[in-house]
């Protein structure tokens, strides 16, 4: 893979073979965790759920243990039949791509399964667009969509959603193919303070401010500040708050 083709990728394979064996295992769980906070608003309770993520991401950084993390996932999935978790339902595709997460990370699992759930909700979603009647339990449901329609429909939503998780992938790895060289000068209390307040907050708001914060400490390389005042997606895990923090 080029450069070129990272920075366009819309299949998130290819992104994490060419990261194989060079990120860690940290990125890649919270790779694991965003990706997964994309089907969280398709379970019953999506709150436990992200409860559930953010306890992951807390043992990640060494802030709970393990038990703490079995715990809230038991309470995440209690009062689900996990007896239909092999039904091929957009929820159930869903618990199962949380799942995949704990104890051992799969990414591969989580993104595909993922992706499967937004196959499946996009042919429900072309469905109730063409006024298609459909039955209330998913078991029964009947389209009357035509073979193509629904072929037509899986494949945007395997698209729209590997999209999302490419632009995950980009912000948390960053662009392995201009690496970074970060001078300690730049990590002022200003721009640590910064960096701290949004990796705990999950609000990145203040990136622009962390942008203007570095460079008035010197820093000078255009990667890092277009990407604080650019307008693209930041989540847990950005490389440029990573670095400021000093976490790999």
């Amino acid at each position: 893979m080029t450069e070129e083709e990272w920075l366009v990728c819309a299949d998130p394979s290819p992104m994490l073979a060419v990261r194989e064996g060079t990120t860690s295992e940290r990125k890649l769980w919270l790779l694991g965790c965003a990706c997964c906070r994309s089907v969280a608003d398709r379970l019953t309770y999506p709150e436990k759920v992200c409860l559930f993520l953010e306890t992951v991401e807390r043992f990640i950084d060494g802030e709970v243990s393990s038990t703490d993390v079995g715990d809230r996932e038991l309470d995440a999935w209690l009062d689900y039949p996990l007896k239909w978790i092999n039904t091929h339902d957009p929820f159930w595709l869903s618990v199962r791509a949380v799942s995949a997460l704990w104890p051992t990370l799969r990414l591969d699992d989580a993104i595909r399964y993922g992706c499967e759930a937004a196959a499946s909700k996009r042919v429900g979603q072309v469905a109730e667009l063409s006024s298609q009647r459909r039955s209330f339990r998913w078991w029964k449901r009947e389209t009357k969509l035509s073979e193509a329609e629904v072929r037509e429909a899986e494949s945007e939503g395997v698209l729209a959603e590997q999209r999302l998780y490419c632009d995950r992938f980009r912000e948390i790895m960053g662009n392995p193919f201009r690496p970074i060289a970060f001078s300690p000068a730049w990590c002022t209390s200003t721009a640590m303070s910064l960096a701290s307040q949004m990796y705990e907050s999950r609000d990145f708001s203040l990136m622009p401010i962390l942008a203007d914060a570095l460079q008035d400490a010197g820093c000078d390389n255009d990667d890092i500040l277009n990407h604080c005042r650019g307008a693209g997606l930041h989540i847990r895990g950005c490389w440029v708050v990573d670095l400021v923090l000093g976490k790999e």
